[in-house]
């Protein structure tokens, strides 16, 4: 504090005490430390120097007195917003209005440009509090007052439309959006970058809203192209665009890969403004929601629990994002089976985000899907119908019947029909859910599948294939094998959709968590197929099931020797060989650093930790960009990498010697599937598995690892009894 003093006093002698140069210079120096007294005294003072005055060239001190003092407000108002205190900065902003208002009656450019920007920050302030009616009428007020006085082609202009696309696009309005959007590109996309990123960014979140998720990530990368040169790779809208990429991957599927680019912002927000601010609450947001989609709800809670005290504290109860996090948390509950605390915050959420949006949003038919998700959950289909036909309803109304939101309430009402055994009704809202996935498919009988070709979300379509099948192989149970062949020819499409879904997928996390995710299906998909081997006797269904084994236990591994493979034979040039090389020994050894550092250190620095994993981040993005390189410029090396064709039962009969048999296995939750393939032969047995089986399994395996012969060949003896 002492320092702003000496300031002072070196101002003073050197220019002296009734400069207003001066005076104005220390009303700037007093704002700086909050010293509000001392703002309102300078003024006085400032009228003090007027009366003093003797030079006749001063005849606008009191304009300039009033526009340096609407300045202090102005700039009061800005670090106010940048500290997310939304309400205070508009006090200020209020303030400086009432100023240039005044003054607008001589006018100057810099006055209209003051007061277009005075009404557009504050609009956008009152968004940032979820008052979207308000926010658009001062974003209106604003381009009002500029349009007529600045032109169409001014940067405060193109500000004011990106903001209230932004509002819309809250709002659900996304045509009106898309036309602000486009309004304030025609003016940015030559003159003004900055602006031309923030319009590409939003383009992208409304994509992302409508579902296509692919074209989103364009526009983000687009977005980031021009930002990064113009901020540097540490500033927070640099950090920005890296988690909408992210939720874009997580949209997607691709969760480990969602989760580096959500850690990359977190360091970059963490750094610009430390661990409080609302800007790391989003952060934290979407971190919870990727370990609530892997299955690590105490994690998530954790990371929404830090959410919800930022917000709470910034916000206010009555806020959008406050009700978003309640959504989370509610999540969260409903996974754990801990119903009452789900409820609980679901409906919170769905109270404000009523209160605040209207009846007919859709944040409360998000709300209203996860409270009858909840109640099915718990055993109560008819308020799980209630409110999941509502949340329908709305989104029909809101996003149309091509949406991802659309599938996923048709697929849910699938579920809590065949959970009633009304199986007709389940299959023709699953049905509708495939056709609210496939663009272009409108067949309504669902006895028929669609192409897997213009998809809006892969991963609801793959759940709701898996409802279809299962149904169709409950109904079997009394109508016999149409409706089974019905199921085993759903799950072989699944099994289609699961291998372009991997193929899509860059972090090899996400290609395991996919196939334990999805053992299941593979499970029931062979067990299908066997039974309609031995309903029928036909060796083709025999020859299904082992398909369906070697894509279920062997995808992630084949997918590794397919791009090793390609990389060989692809003819790609030796320096990017090389270079591909390098990283991932690069990659490898910073890996392994960030283990010894997380794992091996009884005392973790959190600051080295947050290096390497940066510098993981740039390598894994490098290497992303360099396969990208090798998929779009040398076509042998696509077409190899992705051919995911397994043997025919006859393509390895033809290779297998005299004398020889080749086991595969089949390990589900309730049955092991034994295939014996000899040079003349295909069998299969399949098999209970017992109690004793895991704990066989472990001390197999302890005891090769640790060496102990005795233990060793015991569980090797029980095994090979139970499986040769």
């Amino acid at each position: 504090m002492s320092l702003y003093f000496i300031y002072i006093r070196i101002f003073f002698q050197t220019i002296g005490e009734c400069k207003m140069p001066t005076l104005f210079s220390i009303n700037y120096i007093y704002f700086v430390i909050s010293l509000y007294s001392a703002v309102l005294l300078f003024p006085v003072n400032s009228l003090i120097a007027q009366s003093k005055r003797t030079d006749p060239n001063e005849v606008n001190l009191l304009v300039v007195k009033d526009t340096a003092m609407a300045a202090v407000y102005f700039d009061k108002a800005q670090t106010l917003a940048q500290s997310a205190k939304f309400d205070s900065s508009n006090f200020y902003y209020r303030q400086a209005l009432d100023i240039y208002s005044k003054l607008s009656e001589k006018p100057g450019q810099e006055v209209w440009e003051q007061l277009t920007r005075c009404h557009s920050n504050i609009g956008n302030n009152l968004w940032k509090l979820g008052k979207y009616r308000d926010a658009e009428k001062s974003l209106s007020n604003a381009l009002e007052i500029g349009l007529k006085n600045l032109g169409n082609d001014h940067s405060e202009i193109a500000r004011c439309y990106t903001r209230m696309a932004i509002v819309h696009t809250i709002e659900g309005d996304y045509d009106r959006a898309v036309e602000n959007i486009e309004k304030s590109l025609a003016i940015s996309v030559a003159k003004y970058p900055e602006i031309a990123a923030k319009n590409y960014n939003n383009i992208g979140i409304i994509q992302v809203e409508k579902g296509d998720y692919d074209k989103a990530l364009e526009y983000y990368q687009k977005a980031l192209s021009i930002r990064m040169p113009l901020l540097g790779e540490d500033h927070p809208d640099i950090g920005r665009t890296y988690s909408n990429i992210g939720n874009v991957y997580w949209y997607k599927g691709d969760y480990d890969k969602a989760l580096e680019y959500h850690k990359k912002d977190l360091s970059i927000e963490t750094k610009a403004f430390g661990t409080e601010h609302l800007e790391v609450a989003t952060v934290y947001h979407n971190i919870g929601m990727i370990y609530a989609t892997k299955g690590d709800h105490n994690q998530a809670l954790e990371f929404w629990g830090k959410t919800l005290a930022i917000r709470l504290q910034a916000l206010g109860k009555d806020h959008p994002l406050t009700a978003s996090t309640y959504f989370n948390i509610s999540l969260a509950y409903m996974e754990m089976e801990q119903f009452t605390e789900a409820i609980e915050n679901g409906e919170k959420s769905l109270t404000i985000r009523t209160r605040i949006f209207g009846e007919n949003s859709p944040d409360v038919a998000q709300s209203c899907h996860l409270l009858g998700n909840i109640f099915f959950e718990n055993g109560q289909p008819v308020k799980a119908l209630n409110y999941l036909e509502r949340a329908l309803t709305i989104r029909l109304e809101k996003l149309g019947d091509f949406h991802p939101d659309v599938a996923l309430s048709y697929y849910l009402l699938g579920e809590v029909y065949a959970a009633q055994n009304e199986y007709q009704t389940a299959l023709d809202y699953c049905q509708k859910s495939v056709i609210a996935s496939v663009a272009g498919f409108d067949d309504k009988s669902y006895y028929h599948n669609p192409p897997l070709e213009g998809i809006n979300h892969k991963t609801t379509l793959l759940k709701n294939l898996k409802l279809k099948a299962k149904i169709f192989a409950l109904v079997a149970r009394n109508t016999g094998s149409e409706d089974l062949e019905m199921a085993l020819a759903t799950y072989m499409l699944a099994a289609e959709l699961i291998d372009k879904i991997r193929s899509g997928y860059k972090a090899e996390g996400s290609k395991l968590f996919l196939r334990e995710t999805e053992s299941e299906l593979y499970e029931n998909a062979i067990q299908t197929a066997l039974m309609l081997y031995q309903n029928s006797g036909d060796e083709h269904y025999k020859h299904q099931a082992f398909t369906l084994v070697e894509k279920g236990k062997s995808a992630v591994l084949s997918a590794g020797l397919a791009e090793a493979h390609a990389r060989q034979f692809a003819h790609l040039p030796a320096h990017l060989l090389e270079k591909e090389q390098q990283l991932r020994i690069e990659l490898a050894f910073y890996e392994t650093q960030l283990e010894k550092e997380k794992f091996n250190n009884p005392r973790p620095d959190s600051t080295k930790i947050s290096e390497l994993e940066n510098r993981l981040f740039d390598l894994k993005s490098e290497r992303d960009r360099l396969i990208e390189d090798f998929e779009k410029n040398y076509p042998a090396y696509h077409e190899l990498k992705y051919q995911s064709q397994s043997a025919s039962i006859q393509e390895l009969q033809n290779y297998l010697p005299e004398n020889t048999v080749l086991l595969e296995y089949f390990v589900g939750k309730r049955i092991i599937h034994i295939f014996a393939v000899s040079r003349n032969e295909f069998e299969v047995i399949s098999a209970e598995i017992t109690d004793i089986f895991p704990s066989l399994i472990a001390d197999f395996y302890g005891s090769a690892v640790k060496a102990k012969t005795q233990g060793y060949l015991a569980a090797a003896g029980e095994l090979s009894g139970l499986l040769i």
